[in-house]
């Protein structure tokens, strides 16, 4: 539905979007090194790693691998060691762009992690060390927020330090959060809890979509119209949820029952 109306917009003549670029986010490929697919569907790079995700890992299963918990494992142990070793190696093109590539799953890979060994999550987040492993977690998200306003120069200690938090301490805060979250309450877990935010999170993605339609450059508007007016997103992200969201999910849940 969002690249319809971006491609509609763009013939319409209120903004400056190629088709080619458009065709590009379809194929969920905008994550690729080289690739241009434009302002205003450059941010689908996230989606592609998601989908690509969706497509390469449960092969995992469908070929009944064994141990897949090492396997995981050993896949976050080189996402992370790639980066270090393209700075120690001082590696070019075209490795600087596979390296990049694929410290994009680094996230998804935590995860990943985190599922697969649910029951060590479970124990630790129930146990008295948690609540160190909370606060190292928060350190390390604050110590990245500081390091990302500084903006620190390409190849001085503090961007090396920027780019080792963004492949390690990163990923494995969040996931620590996110994982430790649905079995023991604490003061962040209330923070997220709240009425208000939830709802933001039901509708986020919608919002992530089309906040880039209504964000962007004056330069990247053809003519003046309605999409310059940023609230309007939040109308967007509102019948995004209610009439195409959540009807999909429910027949996808419809769909996952009937099956035998």
């Amino acid at each position: 539905l969002y690249l319809a109306f971006i491609g509609i917009s763009a013939s319409a003549g209120l903004i400056s979007q190629s088709r080619s670029a458009t065709l590009l986010a379809a194929s969920f490929t905008c994550n690729v090194p080289r690739l241009n697919c434009g302002w205003f569907a450059g941010h689908t790079w996230s989606l592609a790693y998601e989908e690509q995700f969706y497509l390469i890992f449960p092969l995992l299963f469908a070929f009944r691998v064994r141990n897949v918990k090492t396997i995981l494992c050993a896949i976050m142990i080189v996402i992370v060691a790639l980066p270090f070793a393209r700075y120690l190696l001082q590696l070019g093109w075209p490795w600087d762009e596979g390296v990049r590539f694929v410290s994009g799953f680094v996230f998804i890979s935590a995860g990943a992690l985190m599922a697969a060994y649910e029951p060590n999550v479970k124990r630790l987040s129930e146990s008295r060390v948690a609540r160190l492993f909370t606060g190292l977690a928060v350190a390390f998200l604050s110590a990245l927020i500081i390091l990302v306003v500084q903006s620190p120069a390409l190849g001085t200690p503090l961007a090396y330090l920027q780019a080792s938090f963004y492949v390690t301490l990163l990923p494995l805060s969040i996931a620590w959060l996110v994982g430790s979250s649905l079995y023991r309450s604490s003061w962040y877990t209330a923070i997220l809890g709240a009425p208000s935010l939830q709802f933001i999170g039901r509708i986020s993605y919608g919002l992530y979509l089309w906040q880039q339609l209504f964000t962007a450059r004056p330069s990247y508007y053809l003519t003046d119209s309605w999409l310059q007016i940023p609230a309007a997103m939040f109308l967007l992200a509102l019948f995004s949820y209610f009439f195409v969201e959540r009807p999909c999910i429910q027949l996808g849940k419809r769909f996952r029952f009937a099956s035998p």
